[in-house]
């Protein structure tokens, strides 16, 4: 991603890693780099704290940190983080910039100054400290920034990212990252330097002017999330999912376009799906200010308007689902009968819902069968709520299973609602008064929980009478959570990485 309006600018054809000089200044830089390594690996805190809100899950803006008005901005569009170049912006813009931002409720990874880490100069280690000393303690700050796509673009060797890595983790416990292209990933970067960052970021653009909706999912951008989470797991670090949310810009990144709803959608669950800890978006100033709107391409309007159309209402799904996203998949519970559809299901545990996402990654239609074996201890699950579509109705749940219709790369979201074994009358306790239920309804049918049915069959019946007393004295809530995956669990608790540590002013 080229910087418009920053100091530091790559050009437009891509270039390969860049070879250093070795000079009188390298040598100096070598024994500091020693140093620091060696003070770094006897720490007793050599892992970074990932303080967040458990409440949220990263929507985030790339963006600069020039506009001071920009952080009441981005909150408003249903985002809580930002990952901020350093750029040209002032100390008292900065100033203001963070405190706007923890006035806001959203949190700031601060971009390292470009001119500490290039390709051309030796790493400015005592920049560094002085930086991060200045910002760290800032409300908003929850994390550093040191390279956007170093590997391929700009061309700065591991030495240099390690010793940066090395220099903020002497003086800060606070997360870095790192922002990866995907001839990086492609390469096994991630795996290689993974001593050098404690998160990493992906960008992969799929929407190009002059083409149709979708049209590189399958043969581009599919392929760059799955080599992600691959290097993910090899690396055993987190990784942000990085989408295009500007178009026609100029310079090496002209022909892009803005997706559409159905296109932006499909990238957020699908990377979900992959295992991202957090979505962001590039870029808020360059859609804010250099996204026109085209409208012979397939979202026709400008950049502040697909923030309204497409962003916030997407933003507002995540912010929904956040504490069941950062909890994690939750293992072995529902499956499909159709190879093109994944199926994830997530828990709140502070509502008590479960979150059954689901979505066909590739063209054509679809009408899966999901069986869902979740059954919370005395709890039965009975029906799946569309949500996020309008007034879909919602559909029972027969047995286990139940069944619904996909277009190409459509996503469905559905609550899963259960009910209290032997409840027949669903007042939250199994009582004397179910058995009433039971004779009062005896021989109905209908969708499974209906009234006096106690065992969620769908039909009332002798067998009713059994499940009252069999769960006699039973209420709501008794039972037990579900367990997250390991992995899931293991990923996320490094990845709220943004989320919202303390809310205070720094004058």
């Amino acid at each position: 991603m080229a910087k418009q309006s920053l100091k530091i600018n790559c050009s437009g054809s891509r270039c390969a890693p860049g070879k250093d000089v070795y000079s009188w200044s390298m040598r100096r830089i070598t024994v500091v780099m020693t140093v620091l390594c060696v003070v770094f690996l006897l720490s007793p805190t050599v892992r970074a704290e990932y303080p967040f809100d458990t409440d949220s899950f990263p929507v985030v803006w790339y963006d600069t940190l020039l506009d001071v008005s920009y952080p009441d901005d981005m909150a408003a569009t249903g985002a809580n983080g930002i990952m901020a170049y350093w750029g040209n912006s002032t100390p008292n813009g900065r100033h203001a910039f963070l405190n706007n931002a923890a006035a806001a409720g959203v949190s700031v990874i601060v971009g390292i100054n470009e001119a500490f880490i290039n390709p051309w100069n030796p790493v400015d280690v005592q920049g560094i400290i002085d930086l991060v000393n200045l910002y760290k303690d800032y409300p908003a700050v929850v994390g550093w920034y040191t390279a956007d796509e170093p590997y391929w673009v700009q061309g700065i060797s591991f030495s240099k990212m390690q010793l940066a890595y090395n220099t903020i983790k002497s003086v800060d416990t606070k997360p870095v990252n790192i922002c990866f292209s995907e001839p990086a990933v492609e390469r096994g970067i991630p795996v290689a330097w993974k001593t050098a960052y404690d998160q990493f970021q992906i960008d992969s653009y799929p929407a190009r002017r002059g083409e149709s909706e979708f049209s590189r999912m399958e043969t581009k951008w599919k392929l760059d999330m799955q080599r992600t989470h691959e290097q993910s797991v090899l690396a055993d670090r987190p990784w942000w999912s990085v989408m295009e949310a500007w178009g026609d810009d100029t310079g090496e990144t002209s022909g892009y376009r803005l997706p559409t709803f159905n296109e932006s959608r499909f990238m957020n669950y699908y990377s979900l799906s992959e295992e991202t800890s957090g979505l962001m978006y590039f870029a808020y100033y360059r859609n804010e200010w250099f996204t026109p709107a085209r409208p012979e391409e397939a979202y026709p309007y400008n950049g502040p308007q697909w923030q309204i159309d497409v962003f916030s209402p997407l933003a507002a799904e995540i912010n929904t689902l956040g504490v069941a996203l950062q909890n994690g998949k939750v293992a072995g519970v529902a499956s499909d009968n159709k190879s093109d559809i994944r199926t994830d299901v997530y828990y709140d545990p502070d509502t008590g819902k479960y979150y059954l996402v689901t979505l066909n990654d590739t063209t054509g239609s679809e009408t899966p069968t999901f069986t869902v074996n979740l059954n919370p201890p005395g709890e039965k699950v009975i029906s799946a709520t569309p949500l996020f579509e309008g007034a879909r109705p919602t559909i029972p749940i027969v047995g286990t299973q139940f069944s619904d219709e996909f277009s190409q790369y459509e996503v469905h979201v559905y609550e899963l609602t259960t009910m209290l074994l032997g409840d027949a009358n669903r007042t939250g306790t199994v009582s004397a008064d179910d058995y009433g239920s039971v004779q009062l309804n005896f021989g109905d049918t209908g969708a499974p929980g209906l009234p006096g049915d106690a065992n969620g069959s769908g039909a009332v019946t002798a067998d009713d009478y059994g499940s009252v007393q069999l769960y006699f004295g039973a209420t709501r809530g008794m039972g037990g959570a579900p367990v997250p995956e390991p992995a899931t669990m293991l990923l996320l608790s490094a990845a709220g990485v943004m989320m919202l540590i303390r809310r205070r002013h720094i004058n």
